[in-house]
């Protein structure tokens, strides 16, 4: 993040994908065009291609053969089936089919392919709970407190009526995270100064409780130390 930074590389996260059509490399033509070469291309058309990944499994499988339980016909048609895949997804997966994917969800907008098409983003909620107008709303509304603290919190979200996060059986699943869970937030700047600061801090504190374990451990085992090499009293003599 400090090397971003320093390239003015802008690093964010966003929540976890709700549907399908949020999975931009899964809803591109990609997708079907691997399964389409997959059919149409033996094992021998693109021999050439992957020869030498097939002699590494091959090498692989042989030096572990104990643990591969699997007859010899099975293990033949694994090999060749993950030693074409490199070939097939060169060709599955060209520029072109790949942008379709993060056009259809906003990712990237038609005309300069770089930045977020907000009105796309709004059209991947099927079930119609955002609209464009109150989108409009949300975004003066956490604008400054994006770009003051680098991220969005929960609580803020809660107070301008954003939809709750729900699990597939519907219950509502809270993610009211702090930094130590930074991977359960969403709707952050990776890079912001203060997030960095925030991640240095945590570390920080980490180390901190290490060490004052260790010094505590020490303490200890100094005390028993002490107390078995601590001479007898002497005694006088009736």
């Amino acid at each position: 993040m400090e090397e971003d930074a320093r390239r003015n590389i802008v690093s964010c996260k966003h929540s976890a994908a709700r549907t399908g059509v949020e999975q931009d490399a899964d809803v591109c033509p990609g997708v079907k065009v691997l399964k389409w070469l997959e059919k149409l291309m033996n094992y021998e058309d693109i021999y050439t291609f992957n020869i030498g990944l097939l002699g590494r499994l091959n090498t692989g499988i042989r030096c572990d053969v104990k643990r591969v339980n699997l007859e010899t016909s099975k293990i033949k048609a694994i090999v060749h089936f993950l030693s074409r895949m490199p070939a097939l997804m060169r060709q599955a997966y060209v520029p072109e089919n790949l942008q379709q994917g993060f056009l259809g969800n906003g990712q990237i907008d038609a005309k300069s392919r770089s930045v977020p098409d907000i009105l796309s983003i709004v059209g991947t909620d099927a079930a119609g709970r955002l609209s464009g107008h109150h989108f409009r709303q949300l975004f003066q509304w956490f604008y400054d407190p994006m770009m003051n603290n680098g991220h969005i919190d929960e609580h803020l979200s809660d107070d301008h009526g954003v939809p709750l996060n729900r699990n597939s059986s519907g219950e509502v699943v809270p993610k009211y995270h702090g930094i130590s869970s930074e991977h359960r937030q969403r709707s952050k700047i990776l890079s912001h100064k203060k997030q960095r600061e925030l991640r240095r801090k945590l570390r920080e504190d980490k180390q901190l409780a290490i060490l004052t374990k260790q010094w505590k451990y020490y303490f200890a085992e100094q005390k028993i130390a002490n107390w078995l090499w601590e001479p007898p009293p002497l005694f006088s003599a009736q």
